[in-house]
This record gives structure tokens, C-alpha cells and sequence, in this order.
């Protein structure tokens, strides 16, 4: 059993967002357990593979404990930044039993959770 969370920020300068990288690696890692993975996508875009959670409430309890994290204000330079990140969830096999068909079904939710404000959203969920 496999989940997938799509993250994205806001648009930044890029060295803000390496400085956003990095923080979301320390805060997002201490989030995580031992054998999941945080990978930056490219710009904008994180994703987070997580192993065994076939339980819809645990990684709602994680995509809160992400948006804490990374919503918590920071300076960049002489910038005091909020950010204000989006979350999709994909789980397998619900949505998809490859890793193409989850990264699309969380992108999708991502996109669904950006369009509603709500910070997360699950595939297919309606809020």
C-alpha cells in the first residue's frame, strides 16, 4: 500500500523557494516516518511517498502536521513570508495502482484543494 501527497507553494523568486526546500526538508522530514520519501518535483512542486497507509485518517492527520509546518511564517533576506501550500492525496489502490495514475489523481486533488482553499484534498472527495 502506497499514498502519494502533491504539494505546491505559492510562485517565488527560485531562491526563495530553495529556501522554502529547505525548510520544508527539516520541518516535512520530522513530520514523516522512517522509509517515506520527500522529493522536490521541480519550481513549485513536492511530493511525498508514503508506505503502508491504507487509512484515510492518518494521512489526514499528516497533511495537518504539513500545513502547520510549512505555513509557519519565515524570513527570507529581509522577507517575512507566509506560505500558503496546497496538498493532494492519492492512495493506492483506490486511485491507482501505478505511479503515473497516482501522481495524476494527486496533482488533481492538489489542483481541487488550491481551487477550494482548503489546504488538502483527497482524489475525488467532495468538499
Amino acid at each position: 500500500m502506497w499514498s502519494t501527497l502533491i504539494m505546491t507553494l505559492p510562485t517565488q523568486p527560485n531562491a526563495v523557494r530553495l529556501r522554502i526546500w529547505r525548510n520544508l526538508k527539516a520541518l516535512g522530514c520530522a513530520a514523516l516516518r522512517d522509509g517515506d520519501t520527500l522529493a522536490r518535483l521541480g519550481g513549485d512542486e513536492f511530493a511525498c511517498l508514503l508506505q503502508g497507509m491504507a487509512d484515510a485518517a492518518p494521512l489526514r492527520q499528516l497533511c495537518a502536521k504539513l500545513l502547520e509546518a510549512v505555513s509557519r511564517p519565515m524570513k527570507v533576506a529581509d522577507l517575512q513570508l507566509l506560505v500558503c501550500p496546497s496538498i493532494g492525496v492519492a492512495m493506492c489502490p483506490q486511485h491507482g495502482t501505478t505511479a503515473k495514475d497516482l501522481m495524476a489523481c494527486a496533482d488533481a486533488a492538489m489542483y481541487a484543494a488550491k481551487r477550494e482553499r482548503r489546504g488538502f484534498a483527497f482524489y475525488g472527495e467532495v468538499a
